[in-house]
Formats: structure tokens, C-alpha cells, sequence
């Protein structure tokens, strides 16, 4: 009863729980820690515990694993900001050690027990806006996003040009900017860019697009494209085709819906002030990690942990792990004391992911 009672509690402050209870009652629990999690305020911050075909889970929240793994539209949703180390990508756990017996109990070494960790090189990509009439295209996996190719029709609610296609190569970051496409469909695109049309006020721009339309072949503008306060937009929507090799040199195909907005030109209108420049966000701080090593096999990582337990007695600590790259991990916690009793979690997969950093110039494509 006493047991239920603790496990019902846990789950009433929103702990995820991985535990198994030896006969000589020693018990070791590892929870998410979600209220670190929840505190972070950051959309990668999540990790979730799940039930899979030996033991348990461990994996990015949904979102995040959508982006990498699945079916995510490029270009939709809060993109992932990348940091330099693997510190800011934290796993926050709450480790619990519990003495059910009538005795007391000193822990004398508590230890990752690592079956297996292998560099996880599938890509992960994204598609961000540069400026308003192009985007950037980053590979943020661990492996080659190779023979690239975006396929692509523009329009306002839905693709209603004619297809085009882009060859990439290997990503990398492309900055893309689809102007010849653009152009085929706008002919006068590239003149009113270079020299915007004037309009004088915000609420007359539709009024000015229409008189627009009467002195210019605009081609078929009025399929593709809509008006946002003094700009006129349409829409990218296509798939984006690559191929990459898994850790065992396999071959994998991959295709990833496209949605993004571009800018095809603006109206110049008069003393247009100028957009504020927001101060960058503070710097958040973490708790020290313990880093999981890559592409190894049976190694134990020793864990700082050495309570006292009175009988009945159980003590919580937080434990954050990371990796150098994304990575697959096979382990367990394994605790033991003084008096020859050894206790582990069960067997735990986890999926961990961290951005690569790439500071290199984007390649510019058109």
C-alpha cells in the first residue's frame, strides 16, 4: 500500500517514473523531471517516458521528434534555436533511492550502467526565413543530407502554379532564393523590386496594387499572390527530397513537406519608420551534465550519489545527462550499499538530440 501510495503521489506532481524493486527491498527510480522542464520554456526542452519493447523510453517531446523523425512541414512551427554545446540540450531526471527495510543503508556507488551508445546520424533540417524574398535551408543532424532537390509550386492558399524544381546538392546550409521561378510567373518581378511602386498611405495599397495591374503585365500575380500590410506575398509549397546513411552505411530516402511565406515586392509608401530591434534573450542557466560517451559499448559512468538511507527513508536527486551528438543510449541506474544489496532501474532507451552547429557561409542557390 505504501508503495501505490508513493507512486500515485509522484504522478500527481507530474513525475514519469522508471523503477524496479528487488526482494531486499532497495529501490531506484528515475523520473522526467518536468518541472525543470516546463521552467525552461523552450520547445526542445521536454523529454517523455514511455513503455517500449524491452523496458522504457526516453525521447524528445512530440514536437520536436516530428521535426527530426517525422512528418513536420518545413518551414511551420518555432524554429529550434542551435546552441554551440551539448550542455544547453539538457535530459533532466530526479534519481529516487529508497530503503524499504528495517535497517539502515549507505550507498557506496551509484553508476550509469551503459549497454550500448551509438552516434545517431540522421539529418535534421531547417527552413528559416532570410530576409523576406529567400530562406535558409540548415542540416542541424549529425549526418550528409545528400542529392537534395526541392520541388515547388507557389500560391496563395494552396500550390496553383506550374511546378519547378531546384537541384541542392548536399546540405549543408543553402540560402535559397527562388527568383527565376518567381520571375517566369511575374515577369516584371525583377523592375519592381529594384525600384519599388509607390503608394501613398497603408489603407490605399490595394487600391494602388489594382492601378498596378492596369499599367503593367503582371503575369499571373493575381493567381499566386496575396497582400500583408504593404507587401505582396504568396507562398512556397512543395517537398524537399534527400538522401542520407545510417549508422551501419544504409542507404535512407527521406521526403519533407515545404510551407513557407516569401515576399514577391512592396509598395514604397511615405516615411515608413523603422522596425525596433528587440535586446537578445538572457542567457539560461543548467545543472551540470553528465555526458554519455558515443559509439561504445559496455561502460559504466560513475554518479556523485552516496546518501544514507533509515529505514523507510527514501532521498531524491537531480540528475541532467547529455551527449556530444545525437545518439541512441541503452542503460540503467544501478545503485549498490554496503551490506551487498544492489538495486537498478529497468532497462532504458534513450534518444537523445542535440543540433550540430555549423558556422560555414550558406551556399546560395537560385
Amino acid at each position: 500500500m505504501r508503495r501505490l501510495a508513493t507512486t500515485l503521489l509522484l504522478a500527481c506532481l507530474g513525475l514519469h517514473v522508471a523503477a524496479q524493486v528487488t526482494p531486499d527491498s532497495l529501490r531506484v527510480q528515475l523520473f522526467v523531471d518536468e518541472r525543470r522542464s516546463a521552467a525552461a520554456r523552450e520547445p526542445h526542452a521536454g523529454y517523455r517516458l514511455q513503455p517500449a519493447a524491452q523496458g522504457l523510453q526516453l525521447q524528445p517531446a512530440d514536437e520536436l521528434m516530428q521535426r527530426w523523425k517525422g512528418d513536420a512541414v518545413l518551414g511551420q512551427g518555432v524554429p529550434v534555436v542551435v546552441g554551440q554545446e551539448a550542455s544547453s540540450w539538457p535530459v533532466w531526471l530526479v534519481l529516487d533511492l529508497s530503503n524499504e527495510s528495517a535497517r539502515s543503508l549507505q550507498a557506496t556507488r551509484v553508476y550509469l550502467d551503459v549497454e550500448s551508445s551509438a552516434t545517431d546520424l540522421q539529418p535534421f533540417l531547417q527552413a528559416q526565413p532570410w530576409g523576406l524574398e529567400a530562406f535558409q535551408l540548415h542540416n542541424r543532424g549529425w549526418g550528409r543530407a545528400e542529392n537534395a532537390v526541392l520541388d515547388f509550386a507557389f500560391g496563395a492558399e494552396q500550390p496553383v502554379s506550374e511546378r519547378f524544381s531546384l537541384a541542392l546538392g548536399t546540405l549543408g546550409a543553402v540560402r535559397v532564393t527562388p527568383e527565376r521561378a518567381m520571375a517566369a510567373l511575374v515577369p516584371a518581378l525583377p523592375p519592381l523590386r529594384q525600384q519599388p511602386p509607390e503608394c501613398p498611405a497603408l489603407e490605399r495599397v490595394p487600391d494602388c496594387l489594382a492601378q498596378l495591374r492596369r499599367t503593367q503585365a503582371l503575369g499571373r500575380l493575381d493567381d499566386i499572390a496575396y497582400l500583408r500590410f504593404d507587401r505582396v506575398m504568396t507562398r512556397l509549397r512543395g517537398t524537399l527530397t534527400y538522401q542520407w546513411r545510417d549508422g551501419a552505411g544504409s542507404l535512407q530516402a527521406r521526403t519533407q513537406p515545404v510551407n513557407l511565406e516569401l515576399q514577391l515586392f512592396r509598395f514604397r509608401l511615405p516615411d515608413r519608420p523603422t522596425a525596433a530591434i528587440g535586446a537578445p534573450a538572457p542567457e539560461q542557466t543548467g545543472f551540470a551534465p553528465v555526458t554519455l560517451q558515443l559509439d561504445r559499448s559496455r561502460y559504466q559512468l560513475p554518479l556523485p550519489y552516496r546518501p544514507l538511507l533509515g529505514p523507510g527513508q527514501n532521498q531524491r536527486f537531480q540528475l541532467t545527462l547529455n551527449a556530444p551528438k545525437s545518439s541512441r543510449h541503452r542503460f540503467r541506474v544501478v545503485v549498490e550499499s554496503s551490506d551487498g544489496r544492489r538495486a537498478a532501474t529497468e532497462p532504458m532507451e534513450l534518444q537523445y538530440f542535440v543540433p550540430q552547429f555549423d558556422a560555414t557561409e550558406p551556399r546560395d542557390v537560385r
